[in-house]
């Protein structure tokens, strides 16, 4: 996956894709329909510890090694 989105978009052409959002929203999508799979964007536990943490969550798209060089370098 390239992004965060509400519903799996490979299933669901119009499902919404997230450029940004809040930890509350990344928790309503995770704590919606929770089961392990490989295209799952966070579990419950990760969304709990950084919320409690006051975390801020960065999601890339890891096979584009640009988009990921940058995240580790604190680009948005």
């Amino acid at each position: 996956m390239d992004a965060v989105y509400s519903e799996d978009p490979r299933e669901n052409p119009d499902a919404e894709r997230f450029g940004e959002m809040t930890i509350s929203q990344l928790k309503e999508i995770v704590y919606e329909d929770h089961s392990a799979c490989r295209s799952c964007v966070f579990d419950p536990l990760g969304v709990s510890m950084c919320m409690e943490d006051c975390r801020d969550i960065y999601m890339v798209n890891g096979r584009d090694l640009e988009e990921l060089e940058n995240a580790i370098l604190g680009g948005r």
